[in-house]
């Protein structure tokens, strides 16, 4: 097995236990089968980026902490969960208006 995703797996693992979550109630979340989510879990499959993207969506977590561990600061997480029904058209507004007042700021 490969040592990579068997770092991934248990980092979904520990989300999936946290949230109460089952497998197979995280498996429809993500649009997966609950034997896969059992696969990557304990590390014999690897995830599509689409797979990832899913499991991070379903879980609250940021694809770059299933893939590295690295979990957002408290000031990440607040802007990340306001921002997390955001549509990419508003996202990209948004965008703007930061760059914007960046700017201003100097």
């Amino acid at each position: 097995m490969n040592e990579f995703n068997q770092r991934i797996g248990k980092r979904i693992r520990k989300h999936r236990e946290g949230k109460d979550f089952t497998r197979e109630y995280l498996a429809e979340l993500a649009n997966l089968s609950s034997n896969f989510i059992y696969e990557v879990e304990v590390g014999k499959k690897g995830l599509s980026a689409e797979s990832l993207f899913n499991l991070a969506q379903a879980l609250g977590v940021t694809m770059d902490y299933l893939v590295k561990g690295e979990e957002l600061n408290e000031g990440f997480k607040f802007i990340s969960e306001l921002l997390k029904d955001c549509t990419l058209k508003e996202l990209k507004n948004i965008e703007t208006i930061i760059i914007n007042i960046l700017e201003i700021r100097g």
